[in-house]
């Protein structure tokens, strides 16, 4: 039997017997001894599926929310949040989420330690429904070690409907703290030529309008956090390259030594000469990052390199003393001007290409806010 099917059969098992305690307690409630024993029961069994490791925690929530399992999600939680929301399991009769949308895949994106015994977690939600994609969302869970493993301690969520989590209770306490975490910029200059500048579709995060051209497998991919740049309401997007971190190499899109691309193909007045080009960036270690301009006089080419507007090398990994994401971004940026060249001819076509080359396990690279113009 693989640890997968093990793991899967326990997880029935718990859950079948945690039904059969509910119907056992309703039928039996004169019989304090009947009561007492399946109580501890299931006790024993909760501390049977208890995860050893932080990540088999996320993972075994994540799995039951995808489920809609609320008994296997009540069973990962630490004992402060399973008195939280006990109330809110009963009221669903322990099945979460809804038929539609619901819970296509999802991903670990982001992993950091905020302590020896606690760790944060980013997973990505991705939403379907019988019409098709249903948009992606974002959850940090704080995941912490007791006596007995590892139980999720905190769960923070900007989707409603599809699990427990205390939302309502947050609400005012994430509207006090999203002015410290959100990078919030000024909006682009009108004349921008580039489409989804911002990488995203209405307030999701999104590739649309770019070409993803890494050579091999992994690359560029869309991401949403908050503390990333942003100009209006909408949670900070951007696409990012990354090594990955850890044993598991959490959040990996690409490898060390591969050249990332990413490119945009834009019209504009031949009559035109004047290039203009800047964006908000932030990086762990790259070698290089660069953006390189090239003209033709068809969207097909073939091209001609004009100018490469921005060239970076990192490597060392740079952490603002707050460590807090919307800082790196603000350091980063201020180190990058608006670039201008003026050119001996225009073309009618531009491509303009972004690309990252990652030097190491460290190695990470995120864009956003991506400006370029062609003017007089």
């Amino acid at each position: 039997m693989t640890k997968h099917k093990f793991a899967g059969k326990a997880l029935l098992l718990l859950v079948v017997l945690m039904v059969a305690a509910a119907g056992t307690i309703k039928a039996d409630d004169g019989q304090r001894s009947d009561l007492e024993s399946m109580r501890r029961q299931v006790d024993l069994l909760q501390r049977a599926f208890a995860p050893k490791t932080p990540q088999e925690a996320v993972e075994k929530w994540a799995a039951a929310v995808k489920a809609r399992n609320g008994a296997a999600q009540f069973a990962v939680l630490s004992p402060r949040l399973r008195q939280n929301l006990q109330s809110e399991f009963e009221a669903l009769m322990w099945v979460t989420g809804t038929s539609s949308p619901w819970v296509d895949h999802y991903a670990i994106v982001g992993e950091r330690a905020l302590a020896e015994t606690e760790l944060e977690y980013i997973l990505q939600f991705t939403l379907a429904t019988s019409a098709g994609p249903a948009g992606t969302y974002t959850v940090e869970l704080t995941v912490s070690q007791d006596p007995e493993g590892y139980f999720i301690t905190r769960i923070h969520s900007e989707i409603d409907g599809l699990f427990p989590s205390a939302r309502a209770e947050q609400q005012d306490r994430t509207a006090a703290g999203r002015a410290n975490l959100e990078c919030r910029v000024d909006p682009l200059p009108a004349d921008n030529l580039i489409e989804n500048p911002w990488f995203r579709i209405g307030d999701q995060p999104s590739l649309a309008g770019w070409v993803e051209a890494t050579p091999g497998p992994g690359g560029w991919t869309a991401s949403q956090k908050q503390g990333n740049p942003t100009p209006d309401d909408v949670i900070g997007t951007a696409a990012r390259i990354s090594t990955g971190r850890g044993d598991m190499r959490t959040g990996w899109t690409v490898d060390p030594g591969v050249d990332a691309a990413l490119y945009q193909i834009v019209a504009a007045d031949p009559a035109k000469r004047t290039l203009k080009f800047d964006m908000f960036w932030v990086a762990h270690t790259i070698n290089p990052a660069k953006v390189t301009v090239f003209g033709g006089d068809s969207e097909k080419g073939p091209w001609t390199e004009l100018w490469q507007p921005f060239y970076q090398v990192y490597t060392q990994v740079i952490r603002p003393e707050s460590k807090m994401g919307n800082e790196l971004w603000r350091y980063y940026s201020s180190t990058t001007d608006l670039a201008t060249i003026t050119l001996d001819r225009g073309y009618p076509f531009y491509k303009v290409e972004i690309s990252g080359n990652l030097p190491d396990e460290k190695g990470g690279l995120k864009i956003t806010g991506v400006y370029f113009t062609v003017c007089d």
